[in-house]
Parts: structure tokens; sequence; C-alpha cells
């Protein structure tokens, strides 16, 4: 039989095909059975040897297939009779007599002759626990084979058993290390004596041991995280934002701390960041904190970012025109004259999108009171940026119309137009109002409307003075010409009008009229020039408006670099609540109701007001 399962199991290791699984289980079988023979022979002779010994109890040897699955000890039972046996002796608990070692069982090796014949009850529990590991690992068909967490490879020898019986030396055997002695019982390690013991209790020792929750001690708590957030702000602008805390837990902010060059500051009062940031970019805070269960003296240190966007305004450049190029004009130019009841205040400022590149400014002004028979004159033009002379193409027309007002209102002409306008004050049939309003608007037609004609004369001319340097449409450019006057009770408004820009007549709060259209072309950014076509006897008529009011806030003409600004559209400047808007602007800005002489200089400076996506040059004059 021997023979026959050493060849079967070379069969199998060889993977031989004619080892079907049927032979194989039959071959197990005859093993585990062979194998738990030879455990019984070895209980046997160890009850023997004990049996020689006066205080020996005859241990009988349980089968190793009967074997529990638990921890519990083969000789923690009870006798037929009742009573605890423990260490061999009934009724005496605790024992600590020992079986005298033998030397034909290598698996219980010799304890020291000083310490006696005491079997202490550790090494007893240690040597059932050493079974009953055995049979769990090596017997129970309900365990996995070999054992995962075994300490040594067992042999197994096949040898019959009658030849077991005569042989002292068990049945298996294991690659385990010499006895060894506790020190502190002076007795041999149990632990020791069979193979594998000592890797499976080392490891059991190795696994985290249960604690009573009354007694454990819970580590701190790790910090919960906190992030905190502020919004972003604006360079040179007001910056007021609480700080935002991330995190469900109490948190008490201690300090807050940016870099000095920003000039924010924490107040603690109420918990917000304030200032006006001198700096844009992204910067980082430090953030002093503790919880509420934290100590005071130990606060936590956190972080902060905020982002500040630039002030758009500090990102144009301001290059300076070439003032040695033909026909320069300062960039910039402001101007208030003091009639006996209103005030012109006029400002023209170069664009950014000029300033940036150092070229020209394509606007100008004229502005002129007569002391002697008290008429405003107020004119605005806005040079073409398609036109390379633009810029004295405005020139030359604000001029040229200016001074042909000048003189045209000094003279008859000037007279007849007042005795037209009291005529038709005192008119109250309405058809005869009619036809003096008629007789009127011809006599402003002579007067401003040939203002207009006379500059686009004074182009030509400046185009024929030059003719190898400059065209006429070379200094393209718009025009707005206005005159007031008080006429008795009311007052006289007139204009002529071609081009983009505004004029109005503009009571605070009231009313708002336009004297005249915005030419805007097919395109966006197109408009109308002066032109022969615009001064036409036809064309000057239509153009040529006027009103007569009790009071007025301002009489205003601008160019688009305002008007686009603050109107957007053509329907929003026939609204008067977007005129009382523009008023309440410069009113705020420039303190015009302030007679102090520094009027104009206010106003240009309003006039480097910010607004998105408009650039261009900027001119307003105001009678008021």
């Amino acid at each position: 039989m021997r023979d026959a399962r050493k060849a079967f199991l070379e069969r199998v290791l060889e993977k031989d095909a004619s080892a079907d699984i049927g032979e194989f289980l039959d071959c197990c079988t005859d093993l585990f059975e062979h194998f738990e023979q030879q455990l019984c022979e070895a209980w046997r002779h160890a009850a023997v040897d004990e049996a020689a010994s006066p205080q020996a109890d005859v241990l009988e040897p349980p089968s190793v297939m009967q074997l529990p699955e638990s921890e519990s000890d083969p000789l923690d039972s009870q006798d037929g009779s009742g009573a605890e046996v423990i260490g061999g002796e009934t009724g005496q608990s605790g024992s600590t007599d020992e079986m005298p070692p033998t030397p034909d069982h290598p698996a219980f090796p010799a304890a020291d002759e000083s310490q006696g014949n005491s079997l202490n009850v550790s090494t007893i529990h240690a040597r059932n626990r050493a079974t009953t590991t055995l049979g769990r690992g090596y017997a129970s068909p309900k365990r996995d084979y070999p054992p995962k967490g075994g300490g040594f490879k067992p042999e197994l020898v096949f040898d019959e058993p009658d030849e077991c019986a005569s042989d002292a030396s068990p049945a298996i055997h294991g690659e385990a290390d010499e006895a060894s002695v506790f020190e502190a019982e002076g007795s041999p390690d149990p632990c020791r004596e069979i193979p594998g013991l000592q890797a499976e209790v080392t490891q059991e020792s190795s696994q985290p041991q249960k604690e009573d929750p009354d007694t454990m001690i819970t580590p701190s708590q790790a910090p919960v995280p906190v992030m905190f957030k502020l919004h972003n702000g604006k360079q040179s602008k007001p910056y007021t934002e609480r700080l935002a805390i991330l995190s469900d837990a109490k948190v008490v902010i201690i300090s807050v701390c940016f870099p000095a060059e920003l000039e924010l500051e924490y107040c603690p009062e109420n918990g917000e960041i304030t200032g006006v940031p001198k700096l844009n970019g992204d910067f980082s805070g430090t953030v002093h904190y503790r919880f509420e269960d934290d100590l005071a003296e130990a606060p936590r240190v956190g972080t902060v970012d905020v982002y500040i966007n630039p002030d758009p305004t500090l990102l144009w450049k301001n290059l300076e025109s070439d003032r040695n190029a033909p026909f320069w004009k300062p960039d910039e130019q402001a101007q208030l004259i003091c009639g006996k009841e209103r005030r012109i205040i006029a400002a023209r400022k170069r664009g950014r999108s000029h300033a940036h590149v150092g070229s020209f400014c394509d606007d100008d002004y004229f502005v002129h009171h007569d002391s002697d028979d008290d008429w405003y004159i107020a004119i605005v033009a806005d040079g073409a940026g398609s036109a390379k002379l633009s810029r004295l193409g405005s020139r030359i027309a604000v001029h040229v119309a200016g001074n042909h007002l000048k003189q045209v209102l000094r003279g008859d002409t000037g007279k007849n137009i007042v005795k037209e306008v009291h005529a038709l004050q005192n008119e109250q049939d309405p058809v005869k109002q009619k036809s003096l309003q008629g007789v009127l608007h011809r006599s402003l037609y002579g007067a401003v409307g040939h203002a207009a004609h006379r500059a686009m004369k004074g182009l030509l001319d400046g185009a024929e003075k030059y003719p190898e340097l400059i065209s006429v449409k070379d200094l393209s450019t718009t025009l707005l010409a206005g005159i007031a006057r008080r006429c008795g009770d009311q007052w006289l408004c007139a204009a002529y009008w071609v081009g983009d820009g505004a004029v109005g007549v503009y009571s605070a709060n009231q009313s708002v009229q336009l004297l005249g259209e915005v030419d805007s072309g097919d395109y966006s950014g197109q408009t109308r020039f002066l032109d022969i076509e615009e001064v036409s006897p036809q064309a000057i008529l239509k153009r040529t408006r006027f009103k007569l009011c009790d009071h007025f806030t301002g009489f205003i003409l601008m160019t688009d670099g305002v008007s686009d600004a603050k109107f957007e559209t053509e329907a929003r400047m026939l609204q008067c609540d977007a005129w009382d808007e523009l008023w309440t602007d410069l009113e705020t800005g420039a303190r015009l109701s302030e007679s102090d002489g520094n009027e104009d200089k206010r106003l240009l400076q309003w006039l480097d007001f910010w607004s998105q996506g408009n650039h261009d040059d900027r001119t307003i004059v105001i009678i008021c």
C-alpha cells in the first residue's frame, strides 16, 4: 500500500492524466486516516510515560478529527464525576504538578532538574493549544490546507501502525527550533515544543487587542480644514468686502494681513476688509484664526487670496503729440467766458486712443461773447479720423464760422434777428405767428447757415493753399454751431448741425429740445461731414433750427466722444431723463454751479471720465 501511494503521488506531481480525481480523493482519505493513527500513538506514548510518575494522570488522547473549532483547551473539561480536571488532579484547581520529561519524545524537551517535577498550568495550556492548532490546521476538513499562516511544512512518514508503536518519535516532523526556557517560570517553553506553534502564536499576538472604551485614550482630533474667500476688487476703487469662511466649524478671526503697499486692512468689529487698493494682480493675505475650543495663545494660520482688477485708466499711455509736426495744436484746451447773464464753459481733451499712440486731437471748438450786444457763440467740430489732416480741418471750420458769426451778429443781421423775435412774441394770431417764424428762420439762415457755408469755403481755401500737401478730403470735419441771446422775456437759441454729436437746449427735469438730427451712416461709426452738398441753400435751411424758451438750464453742444458715451443710442438722446443724468454727472464732476473761475478746468478734468469702448476725442461747450 505504501508503494502504491507513493507511485500515485509521483503521478500527481508529474501531472499524469491517468491520475483521475476519484483515485486522488481515495488517496487523501488514506493519508488522513494514517495521520490520525500516528498522532494517537504519540498520545499513548505520552500517557504511558506520565503513568510512570507517582503524581501523573492518564491523559486520554482526543481524536484529531473530533477537535473543536474554538480555542477551548482539551484539558479544561470535566470528568465523569463532574469535577474539574486540571493537571491530572481531581478537584485540585491550579495544580503545579508537572509531567516528567521523557527523552524518548523530542516534542516535549526535558526540563531543568532543578525545577523539580512540577508542571504549571501555562505549560499544559500551551501544549493543548499546540495540539488544537495542529488539529485545526492539518486534520479538520473544514479548514484550508495548508493553513494560510502556518509556520512549518510537515513531512508525512508513511509507516505502518505497528512500526509507529515501536518507535518513540512522533509521526509528524517539522523544522522547529530547540526548546527554550521561560526566564520567569524557569520551565521549558511549551510554544517551542510543537513545530509551527511559535509562528502562529506570534501571528495571534500581533493582532490588535480590543481595549475598554472607558480606558482608551482618544487621539487629538485632526485640524478641520478651513478656507477663506474674498471677492475681487478694482484698483483705485474703494473696496469693502466681508471675509467669507468656508467651514462648518466655528472660527474666530484674529487678524488678516495683506502687503502694506496694497493698502487693505481688516476691521475686527464687522469682519470686513476695507481700503482703496493701489496695486493690481493676485495677492495673498495671512489669516490668523482659531476654533472656539482652541487656546487663545496658539492661533492657527491660514491664507486668503484676492484678485485686484487693474484700473483700465492706468493701462493707457499718455504720449504727447509731436510739436514739430505741421499744424500742431495742444492736446487739450479749456476756456471760460462770463457774460452778463450766462457763462460759456468749454473744454476739449484728446481721446485715450490718440493719447496712447501720441497722435493729435481731431476735435476743436470756438466760443465768444459780445458784451455790447450780449450774443453768445459756441461752435464744436470733430475732424474725421480717416482724414490725415482732420485736426486742421476742424480748426479751420470752427474759427472761420465763429469769426463770421461775430461780424454778422454785431451788425444789422444781429439787430434784425432781435426785432423779428420781438415781433413774434407780440403777435397773438397763430397764422401770423407762423409767418413770423418763417421770417425769423430765414434771418437765422443768413447768420448761422452762412457761417457753415463760410466754414466750407475755408476748407476749400486751405486745400488750395497747399495743393501738393492737402486735399479737401484730408480736412473732413463735422460742424455744430450755436448762438444764444436773451430777447425780452425769452431766450433765443439757434444752431446749424451736420454730422454726429449733439446740440440740445436742456431744462432740468422738464424737457430737452434737439436743434438738429444725428447724421448716422449706413454702418456703425459712420457719419456725414461738412461738404458742398451740406451748405446748399436747401440743406442749410433744413439744418438750421431754433427755439424760443422762457428759461433753459444749459445750451449744450458736444462731439460724439461725449454723446456716444453718455447717450449710447439716438433714441436715448431724445429722452429728458438721459440729459438729467448727464447734467447730474456734470454737477458732480465739474461742479458747474460753483462760479469760482475754475469751472473750465474742472470741466476739462471731467472729460477724462471712463466709458468702456469710448476713447475718442471729447469736446463740450455749455452756455449756462
